[in-house]
């Protein structure tokens, strides 16, 4: 059975040790590499991670109200 391991993980959203926004209210863009445990050859894999807060904040500033792709999020009610 081939068992997966994250190899990586990465945001250019986020500085290494630096301040995080409002965990309830935001979004970060992401890349995990995800490969069989014990080889060579990840695949990687890009998301949004969003809030339900953001989300709604950014649909009543949109200029097309209600509109959002959702493709690629992971929603979470808070980052952390």
């Amino acid at each position: 059975m081939i068992k997966p391991e994250i190899e990586s993980f990465l945001s250019v959203d986020l500085e290494l040790n630096g301040p995080l926004p409002d965990p309830e209210d935001c979004a970060f863009a992401f890349e995990v590499a995800i490969g069989p445990k014990s080889e060579e050859g990840p695949e990687f894999f890009q998301f949004t991670v969003i809030t339900p807060k953001f989300l709604i904040r950014e649909s009543s500033t949109s200029q097309v109200e209600n509109a959002r792709w959702d493709r690629g999020c992971l929603i979470l009610d808070r980052f952390s």
